[in-house]
């Protein structure tokens, strides 16, 4: 991470600048990861909670958009995947894959109805957990919880709650 040392009055301010395209915007992070509050290992079974919808995230049949839907107990249905195969801890900002219980893949892929979002039978390295520092361990930084933001490369854009028409009230915040 870079530092500017800035001199005012006598006094060295230093601003601490993330790595660019790591940070985020703070009203995307829209996540808990569960279990959280200690390092997150790759391919670890964990659950998505969004903090609007106030719900788990889940695989779920649907007529209309990709088969998701929230609700308010959840299993350990996801994890996220990174193409080296390694367990080690993730980190904020690496290139990773959303893998359902299933075996299925979360990708951003058009769809007529709903939030543009597939699910591929390979894995999609086009997320990035964000929401803290570049290169940082996510959930080393927290006591209870950890927050983050689900940004996906292909999207450009963060993956929030809101609410729409058809489909899981999914949408992305650019």
């Amino acid at each position: 991470m870079k530092r500017i040392a800035i001199l005012l009055g006598g006094a060295v301010l230093l601003v601490a600048l993330a790595v660019p395209g790591r940070g985020a915007d703070q009203s995307a992070v829209n996540w808990r990861i569960v279990p959280g509050g200690h390092p997150i290992p790759a391919n670890d079974s964990l659950s998505l909670y969004n903090l609007s919808a106030r719900k788990f995230l889940v695989w779920s049949s649907r007529r209309y958009g990709i088969n998701l839907r929230y609700v308010a107990k959840a299993g350990r249905g996801f994890s996220f995947v990174r193409a080296s195969k390694s367990d080690e801890p993730l980190t904020y900002g690496e290139p990773v894959a959303i893998r359902q219980r299933s075996g299925r893949f979360l990708h951003h892929a058009k769809r007529r109805f709903g939030v543009h979002l597939a699910w591929s039978g390979t894995p999609a390295y086009e997320w990035e957990i964000r929401g803290g520092v570049g290169g940082a361990v996510v959930g080393a930084d927290t006591a209870r919880h950890t927050r983050v933001s689900l940004f996906n490369t292909h999207a450009d854009a963060y993956l929030v709650y809101g609410e729409r028409g058809p489909g899981v009230n999914l949408v992305w915040k650019h």
